[in-house]
């Protein structure tokens, strides 16, 4: 693996870093402001560290990977909110009884349509179980449901799209 890749994995890892310091303490409200200010801060003050020590055209491609990895974490972190079948999945999760009659579940969206497709998407993965009362997560859909709570608490996310 080459030092610029290195670097620009170390670079990255600081970015996030010092990202979900910043959404932990200010709340993940205007992340993209918040998520593009501190990438254009720290990319500004490497500037001329990265040109003194690789030259141009080595900081060239260090920033070239590091927007690319940036903008990956981002799609990523966005996803990780706005996600309907996700949602479906956590609100499931976390009610009282694990699972959620399919009213319940429509009366989080307004659009039959699409609430209809991600049912049947997460039923055809087998990530949730439909009776003819209820809808409820089946084992992988329990671990996956964990696992997205547990990210959503590291980013401090607690809204959902």
């Amino acid at each position: 693996m080459s030092i610029l890749f290195l670097t620009a994995m170390v670079l990255f890892c600081v970015y996030v870093a010092l990202h979900l310091v910043v959404t932990r303490i200010y709340g993940n409200r205007s992340y993209l402001i918040k998520a593009y200010s501190i990438f254009l801060a720290i990319s500004i003050l490497l500037v001329k560290p990265l040109l003194d020590r690789f030259g141009v055209l080595n900081a060239i491609i260090i920033y070239f990977n590091l927007v690319l990895f940036w903008n990956l974490y981002l799609t990523f972190f966005i996803n990780l909110m706005n996600s309907i079948s996700l949602r479906i999945m956590l609100e499931i999760n976390e009610s009282s009884q694990k699972k959620l009659t399919y009213q319940n579940i429509k009366n989080l969206y307004n659009n039959e349509e699409i609430l209809g497709k991600r049912i049947n998407e997460l039923a055809i993965n087998k990530f949730i179980k439909i009776s003819e009362n209820y809808i409820d997560l089946t084992g992988k859909g329990k671990i996956l449901a964990g696992f997205l709570h547990y990210l959503r608490n590291i980013f401090s996310i607690n809204f959902y799209g």
